[in-house]
């Protein structure tokens, strides 16, 4: 059975959602936002000992090179920030996950934001499930696990959702919730301000905010039906010009 936003939902509906759905979106930014509102748990103490570096392995080390090879180096860093603030938010609330599916989900999963031009090659026209077929050519390529395979992929199509649940895939929510906390700053108090700083002056952020404005704009002039669309109708642009991080530390 499909869910909203993964793979299969991709093939299915094009990306492009029906009135329900949409207001399924806006109904769970509205609550995302009350939860916000009514503040989060004093942040844990930092934990300078956490390892936050990519995994070393064939894999990663592959995806890495992709990411590098496709994407403006602003995407690069967020795509690896991403990695980073997901394992510190399951240190957080100790959630088990694999390194490895997160950090290749991570690394991929905006391979095709922007890119708008070549959108013919898949079946979607969402960024984000696009982005889901490639992985799955890229990773059927290696040999990956079946497994691996789902959990990446369904990491990357639905990571725009406005919120993931923990199961079935904890990495499709690590991802989910670190690219909201990289773009807009969402959930970034419940993480010690020392681990935030390490995370930023380690993989600066540069000029990523008027990257990220102007790939979200071609999506949203190319393909203002996908969840991409959407956000950017209900104000995501202006949200990624308040998020709480400096251009440049």
């Amino acid at each position: 059975m499909s869910r909203f936003g993964d793979p299969e939902w991709g093939r299915r509906r094009g990306g492009r959602l029906t009135p329900p759905e949409g207001l399924g979106v806006l109904t769970a930014l509205i609550g995302k936002q009350l939860r916000a509102r009514l503040g989060s748990p004093a942040a844990p103490p930092a934990r300078p000992d956490l390892d936050l570096a990519l995994p070393d392995s064939r894999l990663v080390q592959d995806a890495l090179d992709h990411c590098a090879a496709e994407c403006a180096p602003d995407i690069v860093a967020h795509s690896i920030r991403c990695y980073a603030w997901g394992v510190l938010l399951a240190d957080l609330r100790d959630i088990r996950f694999d390194r490895e599916a997160l950090a290749t989900a991570a690394l991929l999963h905006d391979i095709e934001l922007g890119r708008t031009e070549r959108r013919d090659r898949f079946a979607c026209l969402c960024f984000a499930c696009a982005g889901a077929e490639g992985a799955r050519i890229f990773l059927e390529a290696r040999a990956a696990s079946p497994d691996r395979v789902t959990r990446v992929c369904d990491a990357i199509a639905r990571h725009l959702n406005p919120d993931v649940p923990l199961k079935p895939y904890a990495e499709s929510h690590l991802l989910n919730a670190a690219a909201a906390l990289d773009v807009v700053g969402a959930g970034a108090r419940a993480l010690d301000p020392a681990d935030r700083a390490r995370v930023l002056a380690t993989w600066p952020r540069g000029d990523f905010r008027r990257t990220m404005q102007a790939a979200m704009r071609r999506e949203q002039a190319a393909a203002p039906n996908t969840r991409a669309g959407l956000l950017m109708q209900l104000g995501f642009g202006g949200l990624i010009a308040r998020a709480p991080f400096g251009d440049t530390l």
